[in-house]
């Protein structure tokens, strides 16, 4: 069973709140050419990310410029090329009449779906399936509870009948595959039924001008243990190439737990808020005015928050019924299975 149908990740982009801080009065001028400058200079001025996504932004002006008089579908053509530069998963261009364009290449291969099935591991339960939310869950043999939660569009709602039916399991597999994200503060809770200790999740900078390196002081986010009991027993979280923004964000707190191992693939790299804004002729954009920074210090924007075991997913393996970022996990906790 084809378990999971990709949820319209790049319309939650599109963000009705403005960034009229951080953009330019729209030229009065609105030819082709200069919506393109318009695009290209509200982006140079109120984009966060270029120094962590090493984007040559003052390169890439001239590289797609439209020639004077281009058409609609030129300009298009030429505003999807400007900002594919940035390869960022939170960047997308939207005109009526046209295909959205996201700025993320591997966004737009469309292959989301193809190295997942949740049926392989359902067949395998125990006990279960139960839902609460965006949550599915059950039990593997082993007393290994396993939980996918396919988004963070609100907090998991019977989290402690979760945690419950998680409590006293030799341990527990988190599942944040093909999870597009949604509002990080929303995983928080889950994460903090896992905490053993008040740590540091993430560090955000937000623009406060128009320079390239104008940003605002240092918020720091913590996850810290709440909720009536942690589980500190052996934790894997599954991750691969669409665990997504918020998804991401929520890993990287789980990342700071000594009992928490992460298994699969790099995430999506797309972690900063984003903002929409809409050009002068119409057309709508988002935009990120933010950098993330792991306790690492360092910034994941890009190439994604790496896993601790490293193992890829085909999609010819899982059409046969083989998963093996789940096998990988599995075998972790439950050697002898």
């Amino acid at each position: 069973m084809r378990a999971l149908a990709y949820p319209t990740v790049l319309a939650a982009l599109l963000i009705g709140s403005g960034c009229d801080d951080l953009l330019f009065d729209p030229p009065e001028d609105k030819s082709t050419a200069a919506i393109y400058v318009e695009l290209w200079e509200t982006f140079d001025r109120g984009y966060a990310p270029f120094e962590v996504r090493a984007v040559d932004w003052a390169a890439a002006l001239d590289r797609h410029r439209p020639a004077d008089g281009a058409s609609e579908d030129a300009l298009f053509q030429a505003s999807s090329d400007l900002l594919a530069e940035l390869d960022d998963g939170h960047v997308v261009l939207v005109a009526p009449g046209r295909p959205l364009f996201v700025a993320k290449q591997t966004f737009r291969d469309n292959t989301f779906g193809l190295d997942i099935d949740l049926g392989i591991i359902i067949r395998q339960f125990t006990e279960g399936l139960f839902t609460s939310g965006a949550a599915r869950y059950g039990a593997l043999p082993g007393d290994v509870a396993y939980v996918h939660v396919a988004d963070w569009e609100e907090p998991i709602p019977n989290l402690e009948e979760v945690m419950s039916f998680i409590q006293g399991r030799s341990a527990v597999i988190l599942d944040f595959r093909h999870n597009p994200g949604g509002d990080f503060t929303n995983g928080f809770p889950l994460a903090a039924r896992f905490a053993d200790q008040r740590r540091l999740a993430f560090t955000t900078f937000t623009k406060t001008g128009p320079a390239h390196d104008d940003l605002g002081q240092a918020v720091e986010w913590f996850i810290e243990p709440g909720g009536a009991f942690q589980y500190t027993g052996p934790v894997m979280v599954l991750t691969n190439g669409f665990t997504n923004s918020a998804a991401e964000r929520t890993l990287m707190a789980f990342r700071t737990m000594p009992h928490v191992t992460v298994v699969g693939s790099r995430t999506a790299g797309n972690h900063g808020e984003k903002v929409g804004g809409e050009l002068s002729n119409g057309w709508r954009f988002s935009i990120v005015p933010q950098v993330v920074i792991a306790p690492d210090g360092i910034s994941y924007e890009g190439p994604g928050l790496p896993p601790d075991v490293q193992v890829a997913n085909s999609a010819d393996e899982v059409a046969n019924g083989v998963d093996h970022q789940f096998e990988a996990a599995y075998s972790l906790v439950n050697p002898g299975g």
